[in-house]
């Protein structure tokens, strides 16, 4: 690095300074070498986030993945099963199952083998739109399918739609 670009960034000069430098003849490289030394000390405003602070077992994230195509025994297809995964929001602690047929009451039966696993429900579900869970999506009230319904009424849990969820 010449000289005078390092006084410059002693002195805090910023970007557009640094290529006026250049244009001043104080740099003697390319311009694309400036302009990609410049871009590493643009200061760049961080973004604020809220952290969002969850006691134990008071909320439940619920989601499918699409897991790799399996070769099916005794054929010559594959598939690619489906991934349920429930995590909790305080501890990250997850539970994980592979289906290969997905329905309204497997999706319910899968929410019970996780609070099984965890050893208890959990008050809220953040609830992604599947078909399988919600029949009419909406952020303040969702509607289930019935199974899903009873599922959570019988459990005391709540299903939450959270925005950018």
């Amino acid at each position: 690095m010449p000289f005078q670009a390092r006084e410059a960034l002693k002195k805090d000069f910023s970007a557009a300074d640094m290529n006026a430098l250049w244009l001043r003849g104080g740099f003697v490289g390319a311009y694309n070498a400036v302009k990609r030394f410049t871009a590493k000390l643009r200061w760049r405003e961080t973004e604020q986030f809220d952290r969002l602070e969850f006691v134990p077992g008071e909320e439940m994230q619920v989601d499918y993945g699409e897991g790799a195509p399996t070769h099916v025994l005794g054929t010559t297809r594959y598939r690619k099963p489906r991934l349920f995964v429930a995590t909790l929001r305080y501890s990250r602690r997850s539970f994980r199952r592979v289906v290969w047929k997905s329905s309204q009451e497997t999706w319910a039966r899968l929410h019970e083998q996780a609070w099984a696993y965890f050893g208890g429900s959990c008050r809220y579900v953040v609830l992604d739109n599947l078909k399988e869970g919600v029949l009419k999506p909406d952020i303040h009230e969702p509607e289930l399918n019935p199974v899903y319904a009873a599922t959570f009424k019988h459990y005391g849990v709540v299903g939450d739609r959270r925005p950018g969820t």
